[in-house]
């Protein structure tokens, strides 16, 4: 930038609502002591970013608060599962979803989405957001009969 910002609200208008959801969500988890790793960090970010963009572009942009924490919050329960497994545990867990999801509960008798909706709940997060994380695997999710 030509010059330093040394005023909130003119850094808040650079950064945008976007961002500065993202860093409110990012201080949140880490408080909580749910710490991501910067992958999963990009595919949260990543995630939202296409959930701004698509609410904007079909005219949803009142809700775009909303779809932006879905997006940022719909894989958190993933980070708590795969907390205690090795590294190799973790790479050898399948790349497809129907087959990951298949993993993680013959592993932990409960998939990530779950366990997601699970800690959104006990943190008081709205039921339409916790209900998105528990079921953002959409028909994967009822392939395993749940």
């Amino acid at each position: 930038m030509a010059q330093k910002v040394d005023n909130i609200f003119n850094a808040v208008v650079l950064l945008g609502s976007t961002e500065i959801s993202r860093i409110v969500i990012e201080e949140r988890m880490n408080k909580s002591g749910i710490k991501p790793f910067r992958s999963e960090w990009l595919h949260a970010y990543i995630t939202s970013t296409i959930a701004a963009y698509l609410s904007n572009s079909i005219g949803m942009a009142p809700h775009a608060g909303t779809l932006i924490t879905m997006a940022m919050m719909h894989d958190i329960g993933r980070n708590i599962l795969y907390r205690n497994l090795t590294q190799q545990e973790k790479d050898d867990m399948p790349k497809d979803p129907r087959d990951r999801l298949k993993s993680e509960i013959g592993l932990f008798g409960v998939d990530h989405a779950r366990i997601g909706a699970m800690l959104a709940r006990k943190w008081n997060i709205p039921e339409n957001v916790s209900r998105c994380i528990e079921m953002h695997h959409g028909p994967c999710s009822g392939l395993l009969g749940k």
